[in-house]
């Protein structure tokens, strides 16, 4: 969320994303490489998946912009927007 303190560290980004996907189940993801410029990068992305606790799909369409560490290649800041059909 904007207003939430940024996730930090392996552990922080870890811990976020085990929380956020424990409920979906049969995901399907799509994304597409929008721009290119230096270390950063965006890209459109889109999910489906169904939600275990009570069976209803839900439709994620959103974009990432991402900045990769030029030494090591990972990622080092990673920004989302989206929005939801359903959930």
């Amino acid at each position: 969320m904007p207003f939430d303190a940024p996730k930090s560290g392996r552990a922080g980004i870890r811990e976020y994303w085990s929380g956020v996907t424990a409920d979906q189940r049969d995901v399907e993801f799509k994304s597409q490489t929008i721009a290119v410029s230096g270390n950063t990068g965006v890209a459109h992305w889109s999910a489906k998946f169904k939600q275990a606790s009570t069976g209803m799909t839900v439709e994620l369409d959103g974009v990432f912009v991402l900045e990769l560490d030029p030494k090591t290649g990972l990622c080092s800041m990673l920004r989302e927007w989206w929005h939801v059909r359903g959930g």
